[in-house]
């Protein structure tokens, strides 16, 4: 990578991060984001409920974040670890799963249950998504420290 550095017509460094983060990013949130639109076109063929809509914006937003703090720590140089690649994934599918289980229209329930589920994984996701943002922001503020996207030193 250091080698990309050395090309001419790159341009300044502060011109190569406002050129490489977009480049890096463009296709992976575009396969979200489309990946989102069909889920929420399948939802409203299928006449779903308006939760799973909630829920697959939610996931996707925690998938937007995560996609962004791992490209913004690989061009900062702050790679997020992979232990902590495997406790993101984790969360992802615990919260999936309880969103699903938890939010499921169910006759037993009474309305204060119903409330507490809302409640609570509604604080579990913002939790998600404050933990993939700071990492997000780790990422970025080591992109901006290097003195060239391409350099390490």
């Amino acid at each position: 990578m250091p080698l990309l550095a050395l090309l001419p017509g790159l341009g300044a460094p502060a011109a190569m991060r406002r050129h490489a983060v977009p480049a890096c990013l463009l296709k992976p949130v575009g396969i979200l984001l489309a990946a989102l639109l069909a889920v929420w076109v399948i939802n409203g063929l299928q006449h779903a409920s308006p939760t799973f809509a909630l829920v697959a914006l939610l996931f996707a937003g925690c998938c937007v974040t995560l996609a962004v703090a791992l490209v913004l720590g690989a061009l900062g140089g702050k790679p997020v670890p992979g232990w902590m690649m495997i406790a993101a994934a984790i969360a992802l599918v615990l919260l999936l799963l309880g969103s699903s289980f938890g939010l499921a229209d169910k006759a037993d329930n009474s309305v204060h249950h119903a409330f507490m589920a809302w409640v609570l994984l509604g604080l579990a996701w913002l939790v998600a998504l404050t933990w993939f943002g700071a990492l997000a922001r780790r990422g970025g503020r080591a992109l901006h420290r290097r003195p060239h996207p391409f350099l390490t030193a």
